[in-house]
């Protein structure tokens, strides 16, 4: 927000093609108690795009640059890729390494996606994976709703 205001009189937040705010960053920052609310919804047929963009938020809201945001968005996604079996089965790592492996949420989808592939398993077979993927899903909204918070308040 401070590079936007650096170079920016006014800013817009475009959402699905429509200008839904526009001010100055004191403006924006003023709003931010009547619009803090998200709201999520699918309709079955489609990913939720919200979900996906839940690290982001996090990295975006932490980070000072863009550019920080994007080499610690890089290592984490690699990294934590590696550990969590998508670049190594986890099935070739040692037990203790795919306990590890079960801190990240990549190893618990790509069990998720061995026990729908692999084993011809159905959405009640991986409940179990789809939970722990929402509890991620909800600790990484709630600690960038935070910082998000944090930021725009400085």
């Amino acid at each position: 927000m401070e590079q936007a205001e650096r170079l920016c009189d006014r800013i817009g937040i475009v959402d699905l093609g429509r200008i839904r705010a526009e001010g100055t960053r004191r403006e924006l920052v003023g709003l931010v108690g009547e619009l803090d609310r998200i709201t999520l919804t699918a309709d079955g047929t489609r990913p939720v795009p919200e979900l996906e963009a839940l690290p982001g938020m996090l990295l975006g809201a932490a980070m000072r640059t863009e550019q920080q945001a994007l080499s610690l968005g890089l290592l984490l996604g690699l990294g934590l890729g590696a550990i969590g079996g998508a670049m190594v089965p986890l099935d070739l790592l040692p037990a203790t390494m795919r306990q590890v492996a079960h801190l990240t949420p990549h190893a618990w989808a790509m069990d998720g996606f061995a026990e729908l592939l692999g084993r011809n398993g159905t959405i009640a077979a991986i409940l179990a994976q789809l939970g722990v993927l929402a509890g991620y899903a909800a600790a990484l909204f709630a600690l960038g709703t935070w910082r998000l918070r944090a930021a725009l308040t400085r």
